[in-house]
């Protein structure tokens, strides 16, 4: 591939500029699509990301709230047996 692309440069010049500014610009076309279609990839990814901690975040407060509800109501029967002075 190389030594045609040699080749072609030397026996056919303008063509060979041709080729090359062609495939410059197709190279640019596709670094400019790969920067595009990454920038939208990564701003999925950061969405998702964000998306994952909001549940997290829902979960630990449902969580805190049930523990919360849970040790008020083991606190509420200590209390009730410390009034009616049961032992354990």
């Amino acid at each position: 591939m190389t030594w045609g692309l040699y080749e072609m440069g030397i026996h056919l010049p303008d063509a060979y500029t041709y080729f090359a500014i062609v495939i410059f610009t197709l190279t640019l076309i596709g670094l400019a699509t790969m920067i595009m279609v990454g920038s939208k990839s990564n701003e999925k990814n950061r969405y998702l990301e964000f998306l994952s901690n909001k549940v997290s975040e829902q979960e630990q407060i449902m969580a805190e709230k049930d523990l919360k509800a849970k040790q008020n109501k083991n606190y509420a029967a200590e209390v009730e047996r410390i009034r009616n002075g049961t032992r354990i």
